[in-house]
C-alpha cells in the first residue's frame, strides 16, 4: 500500500518526540521524501522469522567453530574472527530460496539513489560520534564511583601504551567488524524485521528492530547495541536506504578494532579519590553534546536524507502484508 497522510503525521510526530519538538523538527517535505512508496512487496512475516532463525543457525555454527579452532590451539580473540567467515555462507544456503523470492525487496533495500556523498560523510559522523558518547558514558561512571573493577590488583592508572597485533589477524578483525557484519545485521533487522513494521509506524517497527538486535549481541554488550539500534534504525526510516546504516555501522564497529586491539588502558581510581568532578564534568558535557550532534544529524533541519532522495527519487519499501 502507498504510504498516506497519516503516515507522515507519525514520522513527523515521532521525530519531535525524540528531539523535544520545537528545537529540532523533522520537516514535513522531508518526511514526505523519504516515506514515499516503492512498488515492492515486503517479505512476508514468514521470510522474516526465516531470516533470523537463520541468524541463530549461522551464529550457533560460529560459536561451534569458534571453540574448534581455540581447542586447536589458536587463540581467542583469532578464532573469533576467523569463525565468523562461515556465516555468510550458512546464511546464503539457508536462505536462498527467501533471498530468491524477495529478489524486488531487495534491490529496493540497496537502492543506491538516495546515497551521496554528503549523505556518507553525516553516516561515518553518525559512527564517531557514538562512539564517542559511549566511551564519554564511560569516563562519566569511572569517575563518579558509578563503575570500578573488583579486582584487587587492578592498576589504579590512568596508565596506557598502544601496541598493535600483527598485521594479518588485525586485518581481518577488521574485515569482519566492518565489511561481513554490518552488511548482514543491518540486512535482518533492518531490512527485513524493521519494514516488515514499517506499517505500524516508526516507534514500533524500530523498537522491534532494535530490541531483536540487542537479543543478538552479547549482555555486556546490550547498552551500545540498544542505542545503537535505535539510531540504525532511525536512519534506514527517514533514509529508505540500508546504505547509510551499513555506514554508520562500519564505523561504530572500527573505532574497538583499533582501540581494543592496540590501546592497552589501565584506569581504576582508588574510592578516597571519588568522586573526580575534573574529570567528570567535562566527560559528562561531551556526551551530551555527542548525544546532542547525532539527533540533530538525524533529525534535525539540516539532515541530507531527504535532500539526497528528492533528487534521486529516494523511496522506502512499503508493506503489502502477506
Amino acid at each position: 500500500m502507498g504510504t498516506s497522510q497519516d503516515d507522515r503525521a507519525n514520522v513527523y510526530g515521532f521525530a519531535k518526540t525524540l528531539t523535544f519538538g520545537r528545537f529540532l523538527p523533522l520537516t514535513r517535505a522531508a518526511s514526505r521524501v523519504s516515506m514515499a512508496g516503492v512498488s515492492a512487496d515486503s517479505p512476508p512475516r514468514t521470510h522474516v522469522a526465516a531470516a533470523l532463525l537463520a541468524l541463530a543457525a549461522a551464529l550457533l555454527c560460529r560459536a561451534w567453530l569458534q571453540v574448534t579452532l581455540e581447542t586447536a590451539g589458536l587463540d581467542r580473540t583469532s578464532a573469533a574472527d576467523l569463525s565468523y567467515f562461515i556465516v555468510p555462507p550458512v546464511l546464503l544456503v539457508l536462505l536462498l530460496p527467501v533471498l530468491r523470492a524477495d529478489r524486488g525487496f531487495l534491490r529496493a533495500l540497496f537502492h543506491f539513489g538516495p546515497v551521496t556523498l554528503r549523505l556518507l560523510l553525516v553516516a561515518v559522523a553518525l559512527g564517531l560520534l557514538l562512539r564517542i558518547a559511549w566511551w564519554s558514558q564511560l569516563v562519566v561512571r569511572i569517575s563518579f564511583g558509578w563503575q570500578s573493577s573488583a579486582d584487587p590488583l587492578a592498576i589504579a592508572g590512568p596508565v596506557a601504551h598502544f601496541s598493535c597485533p600483527p598485521t594479518a589477524p588485525m586485518v581481518a578483525g577488521i574485515v569482519v567488524a566492518t565489511l561481513l557484519i554490518p552488511p548482514i545485521e543491518e540486512l535482518i533487522h533492518r531490512g527485513y524485521v524493521q519494514t516488515r513494521f514499517h506499517s505500524r509506524g516508526p516507534v514500533l517497527a524500530i523498537t522491534i528492530s532494535t530490541l531483536l538486535f540487542v537479543v543478538f549481541h552479547r549482555t555486556s554488550g546490550w547498552g551500545l547495541a540498544l542505542a545503537g539500534g535505535a539510531v540504525l534504525g532511525t536512519i534506514y526510516w527517514v533514509s529508505g536506504s540500508l546504505w547509510p546504516s551499513i555506514v554508520t555501522h562500519s564505523m561504530v564497529n572500527l573505532e574497538p578494532q583499533i582501540t581494543w586491539r592496540c590501546l592497552n588502558l589501565h584506569w581504576n581510581p582508588t574510592p578516597d579519590t571519588l568522586p573526580l568532578w575534573s574529570v567528570g564534568m567535562p566527560a559528562t558535557l561531551v556526551f551530551c553534546l555527542s548525544v546532542g550532534l547525532i539527533a540533530w544529524l538525524v533529525l534535525g533541519p539540516g539532515w541530507p536524507w531527504g535532500n539526497a532522495g528528492a533528487g534521486s527519487g529516494s523511496r522506502h519499501p512499503d508493506i503489502t502484508a502477506r
